[in-house]
């Protein structure tokens, strides 16, 4: 008899124990699953948060800063955060409240807002470093600098066509001018030409920007100058300018 039940206390404990570890092992399938979910979620939203909304040339254009695609913008759009994005630019926020996307201006599915430039500014990292100077935008494409004095004259003697945007920070015109600056550059796809952004009269003037202002005589801030590949000047315009005006006019002098 006191076989007997020792043998049922034996077996209950073991009935017990198989019981815990079987629900250990759900509930650490049940953790891992859902760490997955978890992992899976956060990856998905990592990516979703490159793909954006941004007005280019007037027009919204869907854009993947990754991959540096742009398509224009069919239909409204409702990003991660609730925020309903509009064909015209005007963006919803889930609060009720409303703004209006200006040129150059974005919004990512992560319902974050970026202004003119900065996202571009963003995407710089070690890569983009070409001797000295610092590529302002992140495309296979892209020749535009910072401007600095030695790779400007190697660029003189190499013979390439030059276009130099005289830019202060403090400038809503140079602002609202840079996107299609850097855009263009991002299309042009032509050896013998570079860009360079000089700062003119704000707190990112060096001496050598001052040294270009008073070499081709710039008084005023967003002046362009195009050099042809003889180093002689072949434009000098204080016009508002767009992409394709910028890639027009450099094409033509680069071929004269």
């Amino acid at each position: 008899m006191k076989n007997s039940v020792k043998v049922l206390v034996l077996l209950a404990a073991l009935s017990v124990f198989v019981y815990g570890c079987s629900g250990n092992s759900g509930a650490n399938q049940d953790n891992k699953v859902s760490g997955q979910a978890v992992a899976e979620e956060s990856g998905h939203m990592d990516m979703m948060a490159e793909e954006g909304f941004e007005m280019i040339n007037g027009k919204m254009m869907m854009v993947n800063a990754k991959e540096n695609t742009q398509s224009p913008m069919e239909s409204d759009m409702v990003l991660n955060d609730g925020s309903k994005v509009m064909t015209d630019g005007k963006v919803i926020r889930p609060d009720g409240s409303e703004i209006v996307l200006k040129e150059g201006e974005s919004i990512w599915m992560d319902g974050s807002f970026m202004e003119a430039g900065e996202m571009m500014e963003g995407m710089m990292d070690d890569e983009m470093m070409e001797e000295s100077s610092l590529k302002l935008f992140a495309g296979k494409a892209s020749k535009y600098y910072r401007y600095d004095k030695a790779s400007f004259e190697k660029s003189l003697k190499e013979g390439k066509t030059i276009f130099l945007d005289f830019h202060a920070n403090w400038c809503p015109t140079c602002k609202a001018e840079r996107p299609g600056i850097l855009a263009a550059f991002n299309e042009l796809d032509k050896e013998n030409v570079v860009g360079y952004q000089v700062h003119f009269n704000d707190d990112e003037t060096n001496a050598d920007d001052k040294e270009m202002a008073k070499k081709y005589g710039i008084t005023v801030q967003h002046t362009k100058v195009i050099i042809n590949s003889k180093g002689n000047v072949g434009l000098k315009t204080l016009e508002v300018l767009s992409k394709q005006e910028i890639i027009n006019r450099i094409t033509k002098i680069a071929g004269e």
